[in-house]
């Protein structure tokens, strides 16, 4: 059975965040795997699309979409 696809809407801080972290300073590949995943989900590409573009599963970017959605308050680099 398929699960459902969660909407990924980042907020505009979120977004500048995200995309600031991907460009400069020092991050682990996991952290930039991570915020290129909100990014592209954010542009309302599908699962299997950013599966194929940054070589991840798509369980990796499921949990991803379902981590943000539930971070509440917490900073976004934090999920």
């Amino acid at each position: 059975m398929a699960r459902k696809r969660i909407e990924v809407k980042l907020t505009q801080d979120d977004h500048e965040s995200l995309s600031t972290s991907v460009t400069r300073g020092p991050k682990s590949a996991r952290e930039i795997n991570r915020a290129r995943i909100l990014l592209l989900a954010n542009d309302g590409r599908k699962d299997q699309d950013i599966a194929k573009v940054l070589g991840v599963s798509r369980v990796t970017i499921y949990n991803m979409r379902k981590k943000y959605q539930s971070k509440g308050d917490q900073p976004i680099l934090a999920v």
